[in-house]
């Protein structure tokens, strides 16, 4: 049971779990955000960290690659969802920790990778772009893309499989 003088001090605001569900989520999503090329990255940031508005960002240009006459805020609001979109994907979250880094600063594990699934995933599922335009640039078929990418996926929901089952640790890849 908790005592009167250990509740004195909390506020209403302590006492919500929706917000602190949504801090855990912000911190989570910005330590992710690292990894996104610098443009989106900023993005995130004057959103997230500083509390600026789409609109405002629209309407003032204060992301860098943001000009007011040429970005609407309904297009920014789209290009901002689907970047939080690819944050919160886990195959997101499993490459990012892939390519950079392993478990305990260890050096990262990507050297199982080939260099060009890791070009690939990092392009398709870091980068966002879409396949047809990764093989324009890569020079490669849609199908080796595609093939690749499919094989990261399936690669990233094996080891979340297995780390909910305590088989394998991948240092935050869950």
């Amino acid at each position: 049971m908790v005592t009167a003088d250990r509740t004195a001090n909390w506020t209403q605001h302590d006492l919500d779990l929706r917000r602190s569900r949504r801090r855990r989520m912000v911190e989570q999503l910005l330590g992710r955000a690292d990894a996104l090329p610098g443009l989106e990255r900023a993005l995130v940031e004057a959103v997230y960290r500083d509390g600026r508005s789409l609109a405002d960002i629209a309407r003032r240009g204060i992301v860098p690659g943001v000009t007011p006459a040429q970005t609407p805020a309904r297009t920014l609001g789209r290009r901002f969802r689907k970047i939080v979109a690819r944050l919160t994907d886990p195959t997101f979250q499993y490459v990012s920790w892939k390519i950079n880094a392993g478990p305990a600063g260890r050096s990262a594990p990507a050297a199982t990778w080939s260099p060009t699934r890791r070009s690939i995933a990092e392009r398709v599922i870091i980068f966002g772009r879409s396949q047809r335009t990764v093989a324009g640039e890569l020079g490669l078929s849609l199908h080796t893309v595609r093939k690749h990418t499919d094989a990261v996926r399936v690669e990233a929901m094996t080891v979340r499989s297995s780390l909910g089952r305590g088989e394998a640790t991948a240092g935050g890849a869950a």
